[in-house]
């Protein structure tokens, strides 16, 4: 167990869902010591033991190896990949909006094509 000052947090979504997620936040000087991962399984036997839910997911940017790797840590099961959100927002701006070519500008600037999301099953 760690002790000290504020480390991060873990965000609950979509709760009331067939997928709910959970998200690690730790703040940059606190990482790789092992608290996102030891954060997680202490939290899931709670949710499972508490809530409906028994599955719960975690998404990371394919970009983020130490994030993939502690998914890895944990035992968490690779489920599929997703657009990343700004993606999933242009595609619904390119049925929404007439000019085209503003949303292909915004995409370009800001979708990186080389990065996907990671849905892992959480153990």
């Amino acid at each position: 167990m760690h002790a000290g000052g504020y480390a991060g947090y873990l965000e609950l979504d979509d709760m009331n869902t067939d997928e709910p997620e959970i998200g690690v936040n730790i703040m940059e000087s606190y990482r790789r010591q092992g608290i996102g991962p030891e954060a997680l399984l202490l939290l899931l036997p709670y949710l499972r033991a508490n809530y409906r839910q028994q599955n719960y997911i975690g998404r990371v940017f394919s970009d983020n190896t130490d994030s993939q790797k502690m998914m890895q840590r944990i035992g968490a099961k690779l489920l599929r990949t997703e657009a990343t959100p700004v993606e999933k927002a242009m595609e619904v701006a390119k049925r929404l909006l007439e000019d085209q070519k503003v949303v292909e500008e915004v995409m370009r600037r800001y979708a990186n094509k080389n990065q996907t999301v990671l849905v892992y099953q959480l153990p």
